[in-house]
């Protein structure tokens, strides 16, 4: 619907309708509703024969199976974050073979396989009617490993297959077999997420960041930390995922990741005067970092905002990716971006790829690495604010190369609006050897001089 709409299944059938097949039941009830909803509904509601018609059964029938069941798909379904919940589309496509079918008079048999995701796979749910197996095209969902679940629609419990499936690009397709063989009334929903237990707020005051929270992956989905080691604990650490969560690091913590620190979900992840170590990449994928004075950053790869609207806010502080011309400061994807404000960032190479936004500003500084430090894709979108006093080093840049960006088009703006050769002249000034653009900061006029001289005047007499 245009606009979207939230869409229900107002007026299914009614546990204990009667066909000619059978008597719709719990097991009915429960294959109308996730159907539905997994198929993109809001909502499915439930109906019972015995209470709508008032029959003599009719207080029995408020504690019936089939009312009963749909408690979990509510819990099932309001498990995951906002975000996700906001997100979530129907999508057939992650499965491979047979889908299934309704049959029976009265549609009193159902062989469905049916499944939803998030926008950007990071959680994805698979019912499968009778409990057949089901084929998953995990290359379609999240770059990262995967928990695997299957969740019983009957009584609300999880049978636990991974937490390590592989996923993303690349990833191969992989059958689940869910508990029992397949039949009429054996439900399940395959549950694929990041995996790390939520737990309740915890405030992290030294020693092992894994063994002081009982975090099977690293820091908890979805709840918040504060990590506050106040210099005395160094966390290691292999491969964090941050999905939905709310994390603040600070008093000289130093946190060590093994490979990658991936801000994932609607988090904010915020380092204050603190130190992040990580041996691989420091990304930012549909969340945000927010980096402030006293905040060091050290990635040994890339370190970029680099898919899902993912945001990097540098407000002080020093950062840095690896050293090589393949070691990426940037954003990579559209809707992904930087925003320059203060402190340091040095890279082996930048990168602003098409359709990312990025803005520089304030004191900002964007340092080389080395005379080989490249500028590999200016195609984003980057605009200069007019109070930037900064300064972005290109070490590998010679006379002219600048210049040549900074006009090339109109994704590369100063407050909004496109430079062209004569804004650059006024607006821009390079270092003799070509590597460092910076701003013209203009000289108080002779107007302005005066001025100053003569209130200074005033106040001596």
């Amino acid at each position: 619907l245009i606009p979207v709409k939230g869409t229900w299944l107002f007026e299914g059938r009614y546990e204990g309708y009667v066909a000619a097949d059978g008597t719709f039941g719990d097991w009915q009830c429960r294959f109308q509703a996730y159907q539905t909803v997994f198929a993109g509904g809001f909502g499915s509601l439930y109906g019972n024969m015995s209470i709508w018609e008032f029959k003599s059964d009719w207080l029995t029938a408020l504690g019936s199976a089939g009312g009963n069941d749909m408690q979990h798909i509510f819990t099932l379904m309001t498990s995951v974050t906002d975000s996700q919940f906001l997100s979530r589309i129907p999508d057939q496509s992650l499965l491979d073979g047979d889908t299934g079918s309704i049959t029976g008079s009265g549609d009193m048999f159902s062989t469905c396989i049916v499944a939803t995701r998030t926008a950007n796979g990071d959680n994805a749910m698979i019912y499968s009617a009778n409990g057949r197996n089901v084929r998953i095209k995990m290359s379609q969902l999240t770059n990262f490993p995967m928990r695997a679940q299957w969740f019983s629609p009957r009584d609300g419990s999880y049978t636990l297959i991974s937490t390590n499936v592989t996923s993303g690009s690349g990833a191969p397709i992989i059958e689940f077999d869910p508990p029992g063989a397949a039949a009429n009334g054996n439900d399940y929903v395959l549950v694929l997420d990041l995996g790390s237990e939520p737990t309740s707020a915890t405030y992290f005051l030294g020693g092992d960041l894994l063994t002081a929270g009982n975090w099977t992956r690293g820091l908890p989905n979805h709840q918040e930390a504060v990590i506050n080691t106040n210099g005395s604990a160094t966390m290691n650490q292999i491969n964090t995922w941050l999905d939905g969560s709310t994390v603040t690091v600070g008093g000289d913590a130093i946190l060590t990741f093994g490979e990658d620190l991936s801000v994932f979900g609607t988090v904010s992840f915020t380092v204050n005067n603190a130190t992040i170590n990580c041996q691989d990449d420091i990304f930012c994928d549909n969340g945000n970092i927010i980096l402030n004075a006293g905040s060091v950053t050290t990635a040994n790869d890339d370190w970029e905002a680099n898919d899902h609207a993912g945001r990097i806010t540098v407000n002080g502080g020093t950062h840095s990716s690896g050293p090589n011309p393949d070691h990426n400061v940037g954003a990579q994807r559209p809707g992904t971006g930087i925003d320059f404000r203060s402190g340091i960032v040095t890279a082996g190479n930048f990168r602003f790829q098409a359709n990312s936004e990025s803005s520089i500003g304030g004191g900002a500084v964007l340092a080389s690495a080395s005379s080989t430090t490249t500028f590999s894709d200016h195609a984003g979108d980057i605009d200069f604010l007019s109070g930037w006093t900064g300064s972005w080093e290109v070490g590998s840049f010679g006379p002219g190369d600048w210049k040549v960006i900074l006009t090339s088009g109109a994704n590369i703006t100063l407050d909004g609006t496109a430079i062209d050769s004569a804004r650059f002249d006024t607006t821009f000034k390079v270092s003799g050897d070509g590597t460092t653009l910076s701003r013209i900061i203009p000289e108080p006029t002779t107007l302005f001089a005066g001025i100053l001289l003569g209130l200074a005047f005033l106040r001596r007499f």
